[in-house]
């Protein structure tokens, strides 16, 4: 074997290694899997404030990539709502008025983050570590109360921000509102205690979560400077 042959071998050698190596820094993922757990929260006719009587809400989340900006998202929560109103207040009944029910939701959403998220060695990317994000999407949930049981289609909308905490290791803070098509998250028997003709803002239910969550990316997608972002 000639110097000639043992250079050839050396320099094909290095460059493989580094490839793999910048392969392995630099690969974005196509699914980010994770769990989250918060606060719930519910406005009716019993509440007009999300924050006034908190339930828990917990839950998980997968994430399908499509690229550093937009992805797609299916959710599976659960959460408990409460709330409370002494009689004669705002409502014709004169009797105290308070409800709890267990909510279990699901929901598919659409993601756009502010700022080119991920990892990259590679300095044009200009990809950060951190990035607030919009969602918003269409649900199916079903409340159980002691009473009764109401199920509603519901359009969440939220805000969040979420951390790059480690390789492929994702941290997220979000605060999302769902607006339902029912009067009856609250009990069956406060279903229109107004009187009041329903309209998609008024005299229907809202829920909220104000949730944190861990996730993990996985799926590795191949990458070429002209394949994919």
């Amino acid at each position: 074997m000639t110097t000639n042959h043992l250079t050839c071998i050396m320099i094909m050698t290095m460059t493989s290694f580094s490839a793999l190596t910048a392969r392995g820094q630099s690969d974005s993922y196509r699914f980010d899997l994770g769990a989250k757990c918060g606060m719930s929260g519910y406005s009716g006719d019993l509440c007009s404030n999300f924050f006034q009587h908190p339930g828990l809400s917990i839950g998980v989340k997968g994430d399908y990539l499509f690229n550093s900006r937009y992805s797609v998202s299916a959710n599976v929560t659960v959460s408990t709502l409460s709330g409370k109103l002494a009689g004669g207040d705002y409502m014709p009944q004169t009797a105290p008025r308070q409800f709890k029910s267990t909510v279990f939701g699901v929901d598919g959403r659409f993601n756009f983050n502010f700022m080119s998220y991920g990892k990259s060695d590679v300095a044009y990317r200009k990809l950060s570590n951190w990035t607030p994000y919009l969602t918003v999407g269409v649900g199916v949930i079903a409340s159980h109360s002691a009473s009764a049981t109401s199920v509603s289609p519901t359009i969440p909308i939220g805000v969040g921000v979420k951390y790059r905490v480690a390789e492929r290791l994702n941290l997220s803070a979000e605060f999302v509102i769902a607006k339902t098509f029912t009067d009856r998250l609250d009990n069956v028997d406060l279903d229109d205690p107004m009187t009041i003709d329903s309209a998609f803002a008024k005299n229907t239910d809202w829920m909220s979560g104000l949730t944190i969550a861990l996730s993990y990316e996985i799926g590795a997608r191949c990458e070429t400077c002209h394949h994919i972002d």
